[in-house]
């Protein structure tokens, strides 16, 4: 609840409601909030059940990806991670950006990895509300130096 309320201020409760799945996301910054939520959990089941994605229909095939993204399985250990699983090891803090309808612009701080720009584009869903995509207007991964 701590760090919901630090990452979150006054949206914390709402943001708790739809990552357990207690309320569906009314707008898709609520969605994005939650998945930062679960990727700084290393939550990939989460991940996983909130996205669409045309590569990877199974829910089960990318909750596996995201294991793997996020260092969840052994196979992980024993691989290179990419850069991009790096930075999402470690985020730190969401900075929304902008939100409009169906698009959510963020800054993810990741620590010395960097951050991850993003124009996430969000898409209604009858369970959760809004669920991510699968596609982005803008996708960066701005290093570090």
């Amino acid at each position: 609840e701590k760090q919901l309320k630090a990452d979150h201020g006054d949206d914390w409760e709402t943001v708790l409601k739809v990552l357990t799945g207690k309320k569906k996301a009314a707008r898709p910054v609520e969605m994005a909030r939650a998945r930062f939520t679960a990727l700084r959990s290393r939550d990939a089941a989460f991940m996983a059940k909130t996205e669409k994605s045309q590569k990877v229909l199974l829910e089960e095939d990318r909750t596996t990806q995201w294991n793997l993204l996020l260092g969840n399985e052994e196979e992980a250990e024993k691989q290179q991670p990419s850069a991009l699983a790096k930075a999402l090891q470690q985020v730190e803090r969401l900075e929304i950006i902008e939100s409009s309808e169906l698009v959510v612009e963020y800054k993810m701080h990741c620590g010395k990895q960097g951050y991850l720009h993003e124009k996430a584009v969000y898409t209604t869903d009858g369970k959760w509300g809004y669920v991510y995509a699968g596609e982005s207007e803008l996708f960066e991964l701005v290093e570090s130096r």
